[in-house]
């Protein structure tokens, strides 16, 4: 019998045992963790404390660049939202904006020549700080349009505090304005910020912060500097170009030092100023040396544990685990009377002993009643057995042919037990998915998965219905997924096999097939058929199918349209319903030509749904049923009423042209590519003083007897790449004389074939010599003044617009002189019109002469004038001219029975200064002539005042 009692003891005591174990382990891992780090990571704590210095400097730089930054950001606001404000309002804003910023000691407008215009709270209204250095530092900013921000700290004594001075250019956003924001911020913020970071870092003993300006003057600080470094922080401060951490020799000792450089983000720009965090040698390895010592003690006190552990595990636990081990092994190989030893052990294992030698005893007694009971169920195994194997051959054997069956059908059969939703599945059915084949089990949950989203739902309610009794089975077809994830189409069949006694099914059968490749070819049938019967309604006949009896099988679309009719209206009818007996008769008149294999064509007038007599050509195709015999026939039917319509159109217009060309008064004539006449009408004789037909075989180009080679063989090309030539042409043509020829050749393109080459060259020729002197005629009066000759406005503008973008690319001058005559006006009253007509030719006269011959002298009606100076470099230059027209103007003019004399008044434009076009320069001449004539008359002027 076991000795409980002394086993569950064993087990309490060798638990709490192994728990001391576990607790001394854990010991001994944490101090080797402690010897790895004492032994490699000094100089790594040692980069550790510099990292937190450089992070303790790098905060404080970001928690001012944060203040400043909003500070910034407030001003900016004050320069987009307040720059067009009148003082009193801009003052109310300035007063708001101290308010809400407490840090502010004052805010204030200054102008350029260092007055404050306005300030918050009027205190500083009128003072000038033209003399201080960061104003006159903060204007050369504005000059360029940037920032200050480098205005200094002024704090001449620390202790006592400083201000320190912002400056933001309003040309950062109105650049025609010099006008500076200024903002007075104290210093003491900073400070404040210095002294709250260098709290917060309570492990950073000894640590101390400072603010170094630019110039390497300090700002704030943390501490009270002993002493103060200034030289030191000069030398910093100049090369402080970068960020870094490093061990430095100071006045005062060898510190641990982090420079940070504080940037203002908002204006783009650096503010100059310098964070330094610094500690002494013996504060920053303070910590380190205290770290080793406790480690060592440590490391002394665990190697003490380590080795009463092992005496005691020794002691306790393994040598009596051993003996026991070794008296087992003994049992083990058969000696049941072997006992285990017990002097000199502990209570635990003294107890353990007791208990398995009990269990050994036990053990030995039941292993003889063992023996003969299985001596008697051997027997009766052995008889059942020999049943089975019956049974189970004639299972196999019609497993074997179900399986064969199955196989050969390549149909999956499965089997559900509806209670468990367990479902057995055949060896096809893990063909079917891709898998390994082999006979599979699975549950509805995940069979349901497979199915695909759009006949899940479906699947499922068939397969509810007919476990409820609703159907005797369910067959339906649907898709699955593949393991590989192609999809493929299942016809699944299944019934209730089994119900218990209340009725409810607790076992189905059934089949899945693999009809996929039926699926396909339904598919692809009805592909082919959508895509035959897409085409047959697209195409530009109407076609239809009649079997013998002339019993409509199909219509297209297009045939339906004309009769207007639906395919429900036709399909099954015979061709005398639809389209009356005469169109049957006309149908059946082909029958024997159609037997023969013959295509019948035929021309017939029908009418169409709307009533309209169409024309109709109707081509009968035979289609042979089996043994040869005539099934039926196709018809093709084209509605050729538009083709005959436009055949007699061309017919008629055909004669119509013939009668056009022979009696048009304009030379026409067909030729080859290379020149040679083919056709000419009689106009083109006559141009030609030709008999009529003598021109043909001539080659066209030879007619004109002034052109030279090159032109007739780009023309050629020309005509060859299918484009049209218009040209004019001299010629003279003996009997004749001199005449301008107008010449438009046409190419004409090959219609047949579809190759689209040139076949021929049309040839219009008109005689347009009296156009050309009317448009030349006319073209001079357009252009000139018909009184004294000069150029005209448009004439004027046209020359001087091109004067302009010949200036403008050789980037040169040139000048524009408007000119009015003084005194015209009682001349002409006086001695009449006539004699003012006189006066103005000869001023023309005398204004040309007086210009260079490249300038253009234009009367622009009246007495006014316009003189154009292309090239003219200067002022002066124009001024010189000026004078001489004044000279010239003011000589006497000799009339038939006195002399008269009239003055000039001018205005002066040059371009680029005055104007960059026509319209632009004429009138600032304009203006400045005015002004010549408000200053008394006779004189230039150039400019507005």
């Amino acid at each position: 019998m076991l000795n409980w009692d002394g086993l569950g003891g064993f087990a309490r005591s060798l638990r709490g045992q192994l728990l001391i174990a576990s607790i001394a382990m854990l010991v001994i891992s944490g101090v080797a963790i402690s010897v790895v780090v004492m032994r490699f990571a000094e100089r790594g704590l040692i980069a550790q404390v510099e990292l937190s210095l450089n992070t303790v400097a790098a905060g404080v730089r970001s928690r001012i660049d944060v203040v400043l930054g909003n500070h910034y950001g407030q001003l900016d606001r004050v320069l987009l939202r307040d720059k067009l404000l009148g003082k009193r309002q801009r003052q109310a804003r300035l007063d708001i904006l101290q308010d809400s910023q407490p840090e502010y000691l004052w805010l204030g407008f200054v102008n350029a020549d260092g007055r404050v215009t306005e300030a918050s709270d009027g205190a500083r209204v009128g003072q000038s700080i033209v003399d201080e250095a960061w104003f006159r530092e903060a204007m050369e900013a504005a000059k360029r349009g940037a920032a200050s921000a480098q205005g200094p700290m002024n704090a001449a004594d620390p202790q006592a505090g400083g201000t320190l001075d912002i400056a933001l250019p309003l040309s950062m956003h109105d650049p025609g304005s010099t006008e500076v924001l200024v903002a007075r911020l104290s210093t003491s913020v900073v400070q404040a910020l210095l002294k709250g970071a260098r709290q917060t870092h309570f492990r950073a003993q000894g640590l101390q912060l400072m603010l170094v300006d630019g110039g390497g003057k300090l700002i704030a600080f943390s501490h009270s500097p002993d002493p103060a470094p200034a030289s030191l922080f000069q030398s910093v401060a100049a090369g402080a170009v970068k960020d870094f951490a490093a061990w430095e020799n100071w006045a005062d000792g060898r510190h641990l030092t982090a420079y940070n450089a504080l940037r203002g983000d908002r204006l783009g720009e650096r503010t100059g100023w310098l964070v330094i965090a610094r500690q002494d040698e013996a504060s920053a390895e303070a910590p380190i040396r205290a770290l080793m010592a406790e480690l060592l003690i440590l490391l002394c006190v665990t190697g003490l544990m380590v080795l009463l552990l092992a005496y005691w595990t020794g002691a306790r636990i393994v040598r009596p685990v051993r003996e026991l081990a070794r008296t087992a092994e003994r049992i083990r190989g058969g000696e049941r009377d072997a006992a285990f030893p017990e002097g000199g052990r502990s209570g635990e294992m003294r107890s353990l002993a007791q208990s398995i030698s009990s269990m050994v005893r036990a053990l030995a007694a039941s292993e003889a009643a063992l023996k003969a009971q299985n001596e008697s169920l051997e027997a009766r195994v052995r008889r059942r057995t020999e049943e089975l194997e019956t049974v189970g051959a004639a299972l196999t054997v019609e497993r074997e042919r179900l399986t064969l069956s199955l196989d050969g059908s390549h149909i999956a059969a499965w089997d559900a037990n509806v209670r468990t939703g367990e479902i057995w599945l055949s060896a096809e059915w893990s063909a079917m998915l891709g898998q390994p084949r082999g006979e599979s089990t699975t549950d509805f949950r995940h069979l349901a998965q497979l199915v695909a989203a759009q006949d899940r739902d479906r699947v499922t309610r068939l397969q509810q219905a007919v476990l409820r009794g609703d159907l005797p089975f369910y067959d339906v077809e649907h898709t699955v997924q593949r393991d590989d994830g192609s999809w493929f189409w299942i016809r699944s069949r299944g019934t209730v096999t089994a119900r218990d006694a209340s009725g409810r099914a607790t076992r189905m059968t059934g089949t899945n097939s693999d009809i996929t490749r039926r699926k396909l070819a339904e598919a692809e049938l009805a592909d082919s058929e959508r895509k035959l019967k897409l085409v047959a309604d697209n195409l530009p006949f109407m076609i239809n199918f009649l079997d013998r009896d002339c019993r409509f099988l199909f219509a297209n679309r297009r045939y339906l349209d004309f009769l207007g009719f639906t395919g429900r209206d036709v399909i099954g009818k015979t061709l005398k319903d639809v389209a009356g007996a005469d169109a049957e008769a006309a149908a059946r008149a082909g029958y024997s030509r159609l037997e023969a294999g013959e295509f019948v064509h035929s021309e017939r007038e029908r009418t169409d749904r709307h009533g309209r007599l169409r024309r109709l050509e109707i081509t009968q195709i035979p289609h042979f049923a089996g043994e040869g015999a005539l099934g039926g026939f196709f018809s093709i039917i084209e509605d050729i009423t538009e083709r005959r319509e436009v055949e007699r159109l061309v017919a008629a217009r055909e004669a119509q042209l013939d009668l056009i060309t022979r009696h048009v008064p304009v030379g026409i004539c067909e030729a080859t590519l290379d020149g040679r006449i083919v056709f000419a009408n009689p106009h083109y004789h006559r141009l030609y003083q030709r008999p009529e037909g003598s021109l043909v075989g001539l080659n066209i180009f030879e007619l004109m007897d002034d052109e030279s080679e090159p032109s007739l063989m780009a023309r050629r090309e020309a005509l060859i790449a299918g484009e049209t030539v218009e040209y004019e042409c001299a010629v003279d043509l003996p009997g004749r004389g001199p005449m301008d020829l107008n010449v438009s050749l046409v190419p004409r393109r090959e219609q047949r074939g579809g190759s689209g080459a040139i076949a021929s060259v049309y040839a219009l020729v008109q005689d347009v010599t009296a156009r050309n002197q009317v448009r030349e005629l006319l073209r001079a009066q357009a252009l000139s003044d018909s009184l004294t000759g000069l150029p005209n406005r448009r004439l004027l503008v046209d020359r001087l617009e091109q004067a302009i973008a010949h200036a403008r690319r050789e980037r040169s001058t040139l000048a524009v002189l408007y000119l009015d005559l003084d005194g015209f006006k009682p001349v002409n009253d006086a001695h009449g019109h006539a004699a003012g007509d006189q006066l103005l030719c000869e001023l023309a006269r005398r204004l040309k002469g007086a210009v260079r011959e490249g300038d253009t002298v234009a009367r622009l009606g009246g007495d006014e004038f316009v003189v154009l100076l292309d090239p003219c470099e200067s002022v002066d230059a124009a001024a010189q001219v000026a004078e001489k027209l004044l000279a010239v103007v003011a000589a006497p003019v000799a009339m038939a029975e006195t002399a008269v004399s009239v003055g000039v008044s001018i205005g002066i434009a040059l371009f680029p200064r005055d104007g960059a076009s026509a319209v632009a320069l004429l009138d600032r001449a304009d203006k400045s002539l005015y002004r010549a004539k408000a200053e008394g008359k006779g004189r230039y002027r150039h400019g507005l005042g």
